[in-house]
């Protein structure tokens, strides 16, 4: 049987998901509103996370996160070693694709965005790092959760790249493939992302089989071990995951 969390910590934590990128400082009144928590009790958490670090009231009462944030980011950021190992794949994926690219992991029913490196074109999908965002049928949330594309038969190894377009924001459109640990568990996904009326069926066909490769390299290094199978490679449909006449997998 799971532990039953601690309500404060719960409240707190959701305190500090209330910040919004782009935001100079936040209202008590926002505050409130945005958690669903009394103004009081909004006082009493702000106050302990001031102590810590995380919080900081500014002089007109209004509130931004402190610089323990940026400590904390920091020790993630290099426990996963980003800056060393991340950044030369994503490199590689933007200047092979042409597109912005990614690194996920799952965090609880969220997906957070890691890692990132923009592409050079002016028109490219907005995405910061450390954002979070729902694990949906993008192909981000579905390689999370471990989905196949839909000619993938189940249980053949890791599922290979998926592809979708026009889920969640009707102009976006995105390619995944897992990143996956020694014992073949799904750790992350490589993303590669673009603007849908240029990131089309066809160029993520051609994106496909790179987004496949850097992923198995990723996947390595990750683990130190010799290079694995390479997943199966989507075949070429209305998009690379999903059959002609569905929009999203089952």
């Amino acid at each position: 049987m799971a532990e039953e969390g601690v309500a404060a910590v719960d409240r707190a934590v959701a305190l500090l998901e209330a910040f919004r990128p782009g935001e100079e400082a936040v209202s008590l009144t926002q505050l409130s509103a945005r958690t669903g928590l009394h103004k009081t009790t909004v006082l009493r958490l702000a106050a302990s996370l001031e102590r810590a670090g995380l919080v900081m009231r500014m002089p007109g009462g209004s509130f931004r996160l402190g610089g323990r944030i940026l400590a904390l980011a920091s020790v993630y950021r290099s426990s996963l070693q980003l800056d060393r190992v991340v950044r030369p794949f994503l490199e590689t994926l933007v200047r092979e694709t042409g597109e912005s690219a990614s690194l996920y992991v799952r965090e609880g029913r969220s997906r957070l965005c890691v890692a990132r490196i923009e592409t050079a074109r002016s028109l490219r999908v907005a995405i910061t790092e450390g954002s979070f965002a729902p694990l949906d049928d993008t192909a981000t949330g579905l390689v999370l959760r471990g989905r196949r594309a839909a000619h993938e038969p189940s249980g053949a190894g890791p599922p290979g790249p998926v592809f979708t377009t026009g889920i969640g924001d009707p102009e976006t459109a995105s390619a995944s493939a897992a990143v996956l640990s020694t014992e073949g568990e799904i750790i992350g996904a490589l993303t590669v992302s673009g603007p849908a009326s240029r990131f089309t069926e066809d160029a993520a066909a051609r994106a496909m089989p790179i987004l496949a490769r850097v992923a198995r390299e990723f996947s390595a290094v990750l683990a130190g071990t010799p290079m694995p199978k390479a997943p199966s490679t989507p075949k070429r449909g209305r998009t690379a995951a999903e059959p002609p006449e569905a929009r999203s997998i089952p």
